[in-house]
């Protein structure tokens, strides 16, 4: 696991190349530092990967071979944990890390992983090797508490149970469920039963961002409505600013314009805009949008964005109408230099009139979308397949963006070992009310609230919350504590050998 922490004074040296600090130097060493070129990383099997580096920055020589002692740094945040068996780094990696000495050779061998599994040659991260250890890089045992302590309030979290709990690393933020558009393939905007819309108190959101954003490393504005016509967007804008959080952004793409674009700009995050296909069949897909705006919108966002910290995509809703477009969809996203391109199938709705695509038609888009120019860096997937490889920009995702919030069978990438869904462990559903849920599939159970660090923590350590986890451990003999978890646990993993719990 791979931890940003605040890390104590280093010298100018490691702080230029790394943009971290050590602790004061012991007394008779030199503290040394190196940055590591994609040039000099070999692929070293599964997720491991090896550099040499010179024994003499080291120290003495050691008269055998073993490990050496050192820090890895990727993107300014430790990797860990160090000292691992070469062939678990090559299985399972995840920062993982083994510093090598061998005096034959007159050499150290890093045999390393990225965070996430990237190849570190082309993953767009910064990676140095730094000879001494960093604060608590030798003891992983306290990851939780340098977690906790991210938080002003880190002391009394730990008092409460955060000894035992992690902190939740993402929140999903349901800012309104008002939109400006109402579109037919959207489940959200045609509800058979009435709902109140309405937009959350900008009071509410100081409060949860007060709570929760020192200790989150991601937050997604993923509601029932359009999250950029809240009339306080802009004042959300600057405290997830403030705060230098990843924020994930799905919208229509109908607002890009003055101030919101400007602080857009500036975000280190995601933004994906439901564009579903050009012209007159984008504005017969999305109900009250006009083509020429988001069109225009869209272009003035992709020149003023820094790829650096925001990447751009589509995420377009196939129907049996809308995949005619899929073709000139392709071309205009190329057009506009758009870092990817998220296809997704429509799943009919209540009182829905559009259909999926059939099969064929699925088919026909991947080998269109396999066809575009190679040397185009754009990446084009279909239902999760990537059928178009790219090169998306070098933006500074989170590095612990390792498991799914959905339930995933255990052989697969993005599964915990240990719980069958990691959204009770590590993600919070927060609603227009600053209620807490599980997920945005479980908004009718709330367990509390996130609107003060005394209300969230009742919440967040309490017996439900722990139930609930428990009865997702894949070990756990009980189905579900919550009834809607049962149907998604059965749809996600299908055939993977989970008991399929009776709804």
């Amino acid at each position: 696991m791979s931890l940003g922490v605040s890390l104590p004074v280093l010298g100018a040296a490691a702080r230029r190349v790394f943009g971290v600090s050590a602790p004061e130097r012991p007394a008779g060493a030199r503290v040394q530092s190196m940055a590591i070129e994609a040039g000099m990383i070999r692929h070293a099997g599964g997720c491991c990967y090896n550099v040499d580096l010179p024994l003499s920055m080291f120290g003495p020589a050691p008269a055998t071979a073993g490990e050496a002692v050192g820090c890895v740094i990727e993107s300014g945040r430790i990797l860990g944990p160090p000292a691992q068996l070469h062939d678990l780094i090559r299985l399972r990696g995840h920062g993982g890390y083994s510093l090598w000495a061998d005096p034959k050779l007159n050499r150290v061998t890093l045999f390393f992983s990225s965070s996430d599994n990237t190849d570190p040659r082309t993953n767009g991260r910064t990676y140095g090797v730094i000879n001494q250890s960093l604060q608590f890089a030798d003891d992983w045992n306290h990851w939780l508490q340098r977690s906790w302590k991210n938080h002003s309030r880190g002391a009394y979290f730990l008092r409460r149970g955060g000894h035992a709990v992690a902190p939740p690393l993402y929140a999903s933020l349901g800012i309104t469920d008002i939109c400006n558009l109402k579109c037919g393939i959207c489940g959200s905007q045609n509800m058979l039963t009435p709902v109140n819309r309405r937009h959350m108190d900008i009071g509410v959101f100081r409060r949860v961002a007060d709570t929760l954003f020192p200790l989150l490393i991601t937050v997604e504005l993923n509601s029932r409505g359009e999250p950029m016509i809240h009339p306080h967007f802009t004042e959300m804008q600057e405290i997830m600013l403030d705060y230098d959080i990843f924020t994930r952004y799905q919208t229509n793409g109908t607002q890009f314009v003055s101030r919101k674009l400007a602080l857009l700009a500036k975000t280190r995050g995601d933004v994906s805009i439901s564009i579903d296909a050009t012209g007159d069949l984008f504005e017969y897909a999305r109900t009250g949008a006009k083509w020429e705006q988001v069109d225009q919108g869209t272009r003035n966002l992709m020149k003023v964005r820094d790829p650096q910290r925001l990447g751009v995509g589509l995420y377009p809703t196939l129907t049996a109408k809308t995949i005619e477009g899929a073709a000139k969809l392709i071309d205009w996203a190329v057009d506009v230099g758009v870092d990817r391109i998220d296809f997704h199938v429509y799943e009919p709705i209540e009182a829905g009139v559009e259909a999926a695509p059939s099969q064929r038609q699925l088919d026909d888009l991947k080998r269109g979308a396999s066809k575009v120019d190679r040397r185009h860096p754009i990446q084009i997937s279909v239902e999760f397949e990537i059928v178009k490889a790219g090169t998306l920009p070098p933006v500074d995702r989170p590095a612990q963006m390792r498991y799914a919030n959905i339930p995933r069978p255990v052989d697969s990438p993005s599964a915990h070992p240990e719980y069958t869904c990691m959204a009770p462990v590590q993600n919070v559903e927060i609603d227009l009310d600053g209620c807490v849920c599980v997920c945005c599939r479980t908004q009718d159970r709330k367990l509390g609230n996130a609107m003060s660090v005394e209300a969230f923590a009742d919440c967040w350590f309490g017996a439900e919350y722990e139930a609930i986890r428990a009865s997702l451990r894949r070990d756990s003999t009980v189905a579900p504590l919550i009834e809607t978890c049962r149907g998604c646990v059965k749809h996600y993993t299908a055939g993977s050998g989970i008991v399929e719990f009776a709804s």
